[in-house]
Formats: C-alpha cells, sequence, structure tokens
C-alpha cells in the first residue's frame, strides 16, 4: 500500500538526510533546465513556500517524490507540481485524488505541471494537454 505525504517544513529542511529523495530532486532539477535549484527548492519547501511530498510504501520505503508551489494568479489559484521523481510511478499515481483534495483545501481552481513531453501520456484522470512550452536559448542558441 501506498501513501502520500505532506513533509513538515523541518524534515523539508533536513532532506539531505534522506539520500533518495535528494537523488529524485536532483535528478528533476536537471530536467528543469535552470529554472530550479537544489539549494532553492530546499529553502522554499522549508520556508513554506514550496511543499515537499514522498510516496511511501509499506510505511518506511520512500519510492517517490514531488514538490508543488501554490501560485495566485490574477482570475485563478493553481497548485504547481514543480518536480516529481521516483520509481514505480504507475504503481502510486493513483494518490493524485490525495493532492487534488489538498490543494482545494488551499483554495486552488486547478492543479497542473509542467514538465517532459513523456509525463502527458503518463497522466490520468482528468488532466488535458493544454498547450506547449516552447524556448529558444538566447546565449547559446542560433539567432
Amino acid at each position: 500500500m501506498h501513501t502520500l505525504q505532506l513533509c513538515p517544513s523541518d524534515m523539508a529542511r533536513d532532506v539531505a538526510s534522506w539520500p533518495v529523495v535528494t537523488k529524485w530532486l536532483k535528478a528533476a532539477i536537471v530536467h528543469a533546465k535552470g529554472r530550479q535549484n537544489y539549494a532553492e527548492v530546499v529553502d522554499k519547501c522549508s520556508n513554506g513556500k514550496m511543499q515537499l511530498w514522498v510516496v511511501r510504501k509499506e510505511q518506511d520505503e520512500v519510492v517517490g517524490t514531488l514538490v508543488t508551489e501554490v501560485r495566485t494568479h490574477p482570475d485563478l489559484k493553481v497548485c504547481s507540481i514543480i518536480l516529481l521523481g521516483g520509481v514505480g510511478f504507475d504503481s502510486w499515481k493513483h494518490l493524485a485524488p490525495y493532492l487534488e483534495e489538498w490543494a482545494r483545501g488551499m483554495g486552488c481552481d486547478k492543479l497542473d505541471l509542467e514538465g517532459r513531453p513523456g509525463w502527458a501520456r503518463k497522466l490520468f484522470n482528468g488532466w488535458n494537454l493544454v498547450g506547449v512550452f516552447l524556448e529558444k536559448d538566447l546565449v547559446h542558441g542560433q539567432t
């Protein structure tokens, strides 16, 4: 049985004591292409600006982690999944309703995730591909 646990800020501050969580966060940050960095994420989770979640299997074994951030826009409030990593995602993706319930409790209108194209194939139950994120590297890219 898998469980989704929101980590208190003091636990987030001590994330380095969880090597597997640190490994997954750092791997997800690599895919964020400079939009996140480890120290900033840990700091924001420690001070409550972001939330660190862990997925546990059988009470102890941590099999996944995610970081969320509640963002307020002019016409809506969104819980954004900033980072997501772990093993066996298909065996714990059914925990999404717990995150949805928490986000509703925070007054959020939507839950969103920005990530690699493969996530579009993994999402389920009401998730919709609503756009495409494009970028151009102005430092190392071609003009």
